[in-house]
């Protein structure tokens, strides 16, 4: 399951991920969430869904959000699975590496 307009800096329009999923997936996201659209916004430290299009979301370009003194307790999902890691080092990002 590939989606070719996926790519860094690039987005797909949420009816062509829908196009990848089968009925049973639909489905269970339909259950579980309420939708694909949903699923994916519950998901806003990886995407950011903005009038019906998908992105990957950029935290380097979209500055630092990191409260000095905070405890990290969440793990950094770009660090810990995207394949080009976490845009941000270790001290910038506010999830834990």
């Amino acid at each position: 399951m590939y989606c070719s307009c996926w790519g860094e800096g690039q987005s797909c329009s949420l009816k062509e991920i829908a196009d990848l999923l089968n009925e049973e997936e639909k489905a269970q996201l339909r259950d579980s969430d309420g939708g694909l659209q949903t699923f994916l916004k519950n998901q806003h430290q990886i995407f950011k869904v903005v009038k019906g299009t998908v992105s990957i979301r950029n935290w380097a370009e979209e500055g630092k959000r990191r409260v000095e003194g905070k405890l990290r307790t969440s793990d950094c999902w770009f660090h810990k699975y995207f394949s080009g890691g976490c845009p941000l080092s270790a001290e910038d990002c506010s999830y834990k590496h």
